[in-house]
């Protein structure tokens, strides 16, 4: 075997093995193409599905069509048309969206488990399934418990702080708490009582917001939920009270060090990954709009979509330098304020860690969400 050809062996089975459930469904070559150059730069698709094929007929990609390049039956799931989330094998709606994965298929009246088409019995249980499912008895009463609130929480992960090195400064840093996702559109609505978002959705990102729009945010989210407002004044004039326990936007360096892992450091390109496809939407994956939030894997903090989706508005003012120091909170006026993150709209490269850009704090667009942090 030549070398060329035990390179491309290696990084097709890393490939199908790491991202094969959400990667090779592709409809059409022209899709596993695009997925497969930015793996395999310079060699022709060709020459992967013959290389393919020919690992599959040796057995050591089992379960997988060379031609359709599904490994659904395989893998035990079934990716959803519309959104790309994983669903179990079984499942005829998607668990993400809702939208239906297939026509309906006979299902169990016992066990609930779904069958072939022609299957008179539950694989699972055996019941026939032209059986007439048991009533359900209703439960007998239990205590009443106390009705818990109907407005949507923010699920936070404590950064431990420390010693770090950000764009090539050093940096200390108190430990803080980012949020785990981007807001919401459900939670923006219950707090604000309207949905700016271009692209309709209760799990999706809230986009079309600015910067000034997030920090209203912030204050109004705090007073719902008992806490201490962190912002003061208006305009180029707001004021950030860093030691309130209200929720805030993270600053420049909060962010960078908890996408990298925080203590852990990983010095992943991407947050959670070297891969962006395994942690990011964005314009060769996103399908030209956002995505529910937390569909990807997360970084090592448990932490979602800190590569891609949406920009994530920081608190500084942006200039062309990052200063260091200890809790750096950046330059106290300026033109623009920082974005972190990548989109959907945006290439690959927009979503490495260390990647900065900026917008003015007035600008709302498509791609432009945020992420809450506190002080510790």
């Amino acid at each position: 075997m030549d070398e060329k050809t035990r390179k491309i062996r290696e990084k097709l089975k890393f490939i199908v093995e790491e991202y094969g459930r959400s990667c090779l469904k592709a409809e059409s070559a022209k899709r596993l193409t695009a997925f497969l150059a930015d793996f395999l730069p310079g060699w022709e698709f060709e020459e992967e599905r013959k290389i393919l094929a020919k690992m599959c007929a040796e057995g050591k990609l089992e379960g997988i069509d060379p031609e359709k390049f599904s490994l659904e039956e395989a893998s035990g799931v079934k990716i959803c048309p519309n959104c790309r989330r994983e669903n179990p094998i079984d499942s005829v709606f998607c668990d993400g969206c809702g939208t239906r994965l297939e026509a309906d298929l006979p299902r169990c009246p016992s066990c609930g488990k779904t069958a072939r088409k022609d299957a008179k019995f539950c694989p699972v249980c055996g019941t026939s399934l032209s059986a007439k499912p048991a009533a359900k008895q209703k439960p007998a009463p239990a205590n009443p418990q106390p009705t818990k609130s109907a407005n949507p929480s923010v699920e936070m992960v404590l950064v431990e702080g420390g010693d770090t090195k950000i764009q090539g400064e050093d940096v200390t840093l108190d430990s803080f708490y980012m949020a785990k996702t981007q807001v919401n559109q459900e939670l923006y609505k219950s707090v604000m009582g309207k949905n700016p978002s271009k692209f309709r959705g209760k799990n999706l990102p809230v986009e079309c917001v600015s910067w000034y729009d997030a920090v209203e945010f912030c204050n109004a989210l705090s007073k719902r939920d008992g806490l201490t407002p962190c912002y003061s004044g208006k305009g180029d004039n707001t004021k950030c009270d860093f030691s309130a326990n209200g929720y805030r936007l993270p600053t420049e360096a909060e962010w960078e060090y908890a996408a990298d892992g925080g203590r852990n450091e990983n010095g992943y390109k991407y947050a959670g990954s070297d891969y962006v496809d395994n942690v990011a939407w964005f314009d060769r994956n996103s399908g030209n709009h956002t995505h529910p939030v937390a569909q990807k894997k997360p970084n090592s903090l448990g932490i979602y979509d800190m590569s891609g989706n949406v920009w994530e508005w920081c608190w500084d003012w942006y200039f062309g330098n990052f200063t260091g120091g200890d809790n750096p909170v950046g330059a106290s006026a300026g033109d623009f304020r920082v974005l972190r993150g990548g989109s959907w709209h945006h290439f690959s490269g927009d979503a490495a860690v260390c990647n900065r850009s900026y917008d003015t704090p007035v600008d709302r667009s498509g791609s432009l969400g945020f992420r809450l942090a506190r002080s510790a």
